[in-house]
């Protein structure tokens, strides 16, 4: 690892030292971002330490699996949580302010996981670029408190995905992931079958060896 790549990967660490000094829980969907954020955790040995999967109708069954797949290669403590997002008005109505009603519903489900769990820092995978983009979820985090210790870092997407190769976390490549409601227009009504239709159709596609 080269000196600037050191020096910023140690700002990580101390941002995540200094975040989770009494343990931290991590909103964790097993996307290159968040792997970083739990390996990163792990390394600075932050106890206890918790990998919370939020299981949407937004989210595919391969994401889930996925994740499930490394926190278990990592020996990562994971608790599953499930919410039907869809049962918010904002959410199945696909407003532009669809995310900030969802990403709400997800963090207050993380924190009242890490708070059952004794932990009192909540921290999910956003970046630099998340923060330079139109994402209404970064409202709800900054209201709910949830650290975003990436971005405090200065790592942008292509930092993680480099870091995370030289790290050896297997899924550094792993193209970017949004939730199923990324692929419907502003204002056309989220449908649990419509989005397992998509859902299908992206598995048949990867399947077929698009990536």
């Amino acid at each position: 690892m080269a000196g600037l790549e050191k020096q910023q990967y140690q700002r990580l660490i101390d941002r995540l030292v200094s975040c989770g000094a009494t343990g931290l829980a991590v909103c964790y969907s097993g996307g290159v971002d968040s792997t970083l954020v739990m390996a990163a955790a792990q390394q600075a040995e932050i106890q206890p330490l918790l990998a919370i999967t939020l299981v949407t109708p937004l989210h595919t069954a391969q994401e889930i699996a996925l994740a499930s797949e490394i926190a278990q290669q990592h020996s990562w403590q994971q608790q599953l949580i499930e919410l039907d997002t869809l049962q918010l008005p904002q959410v199945a109505d696909n407003c532009h302010q669809r995310c900030y009603h969802c990403k709400k519903e997800l963090y207050q489900a993380a924190w009242q996981a890490a708070r059952q769990a004794g932990i009192n820092a909540l921290a999910d995978g956003c970046n630099a670029d998340d923060m330079t983009v139109f994402r209404p979820g970064n409202q709800a985090a900054q209201e709910l408190q949830v650290a975003h210790p990436l971005a405090e870092a200065g790592f942008t997407k292509e930092d993680i995905r480099c870091l995370a190769h030289k790290l050896g976390l297997n899924n550094w490549d792993r193209p970017a992931t949004p939730c199923l409601a990324s692929r419907f227009p502003y204002h056309t009504r989220l449908e649990e079958k419509e989005l397992r239709r998509v859902e299908a159709a992206e598995l048949s596609l990867r399947q077929a060896g698009f990536s």
